[in-house]
């Protein structure tokens, strides 16, 4: 349970520094602590449960270019992120998304979740509490 929690805060925290890094994504202006760590939940939830079906999806696709479709698929995760955060109120915008969508917030949300991955993996490499 103390790994899920800390797992949550370091989705958070990589969402948090993303937004910092790349301008075209970002919280609201009224995004506080409570919407961040909303928002890392929902980015969770849709990792746990839709990204291993859209993988299998376009599994052809990520053949063919020799993986490099991923980065298309993570995007895409990206902008469900941000459609489902503005579904419970959850203040998380891609370039404008949503709710206008385009290849600029495709790209945007691909650009961000290179850069989210990147920060995501350095933050995972931080010692779960309990570990040794």
């Amino acid at each position: 349970m103390v790994g899920l929690v800390f797992r949550v805060f370091v989705n958070a925290a990589a969402l948090w520094i993303t937004t910092h890094i790349v301008r075209e994504l970002s919280f609201g202006p009224d995004a506080d602590l409570l919407g961040v760590l909303g928002v890392a939940v929902v980015f969770g939830v849709v990792n746990t449960f839709v990204r291993p079906v859209l993988k299998l999806l376009t599994l052809p696709f990520s053949l063919i270019t020799l993986g490099l479709f991923g980065l298309v698929v993570n995007g895409l995760l990206l902008l469900i992120v941000a459609a489902l955060a503005d579904a419970f109120g959850l203040s998380f915008t891609i370039a404008g998304f949503p709710p206008d969508f385009g290849f600029s917030a495709i790209l945007w949300a691909t650009i961000g979740s290179i850069v989210l991955s990147i920060v995501s993996t350095i933050l995972g490499l931080l010692p779960l509490p309990g570990d040794r």
